[in-house]
């Protein structure tokens, strides 16, 4: 079973429209749905019983919003919506969305986090921080050695966060109790991947691929609050 969401109305038409050119995907073995990926409903009721359980998948792909900076090349008229502040404002929905993702996923399973950006506020800064809350329940997997003809750089162990509006969540070093400072990242984060648009002839893209060892997750990490939930 496939389930497909996107927050946009329109795109999920297009969705629908694709999914439906694929021979091997029949319409009984996929859903779409419309909701914000951050909000989207963890619980399902067992054989009609009071007894609620956390919906697990297999897989899950978080192709979060973002700020768009790796679209400049196709997309030129994007710099001049650009500002820091972009990436600055979307980091806690993203955060959001991914420890979501992983709370709907099962142990042993994939997640895989992307963004169109480089800005390491919406990349290492989102992996490292949900992975520190983590304690351990998720790991940064190396794929290095697959697709060996798609060049690739490592993530970022060090950045600076040149926003006005920092949040500790932002930093290399960052712990959930302590002050935070310039320092180096989680182990793994360079199995991240950075794919600059001279290395394929393509866009910018971050990738992160994660493997979660244990539902411990579910009861050590609080999920952020977001200033509103909208109703649907």
């Amino acid at each position: 079973l496939l389930v497909a969401n996107d927050v946009n109305l329109t795109r999920c038409t297009t969705l629908v429209h694709n999914m439906g050119r694929l021979k091997n995907l029949h319409n009984e073995q996929s859903i779409v749905t419309s909701h914000p990926a951050q909000y989207l409903p963890l619980y399902e009721y067992m054989n009609g019983s009071k007894e609620k359980v956390i919906q697990k998948f297999d897989r899950v792909l978080c192709d979060v919003p973002c700020s768009g900076d790796g679209t400049l090349r196709k997309n030129p008229d994007a710099s001049l919506k650009y500002s820091v502040e972009n990436g600055t404002e979307l980091h806690p929905i993203q955060r959001a969305i991914l420890i979501r993702g992983l709370r709907h996923l099962k142990p042993g399973g994939t997640l895989v986090y992307s963004t169109c950006s480089l800005n390491p506020i919406e990349d290492e800064a989102v992996i490292n921080s949900v992975l520190v809350e983590c304690k351990g329940t998720v790991r940064i997997k190396d794929v290095s050695t697959m697709f060996p003809e798609l060049k690739r750089s490592p993530g970022m162990s060090e950045w600076k966060v040149l926003s006005e509006s920092k949040s500790p969540t932002m930093y290399s070093n960052y712990t959930p109790e302590t002050e935070h400072e310039l320092s180096r990242a989680i182990d793994g984060i360079e199995h991240c991947m950075r794919f600059f648009p001279q290395l394929n002839d393509t866009g910018g893209f971050f990738v992160a691929v994660l493997t979660k060892i244990s539902d411990d997750l579910d009861t050590i990490v609080q999920e952020p609050r977001l200033p509103h939930k909208p109703s649907f």
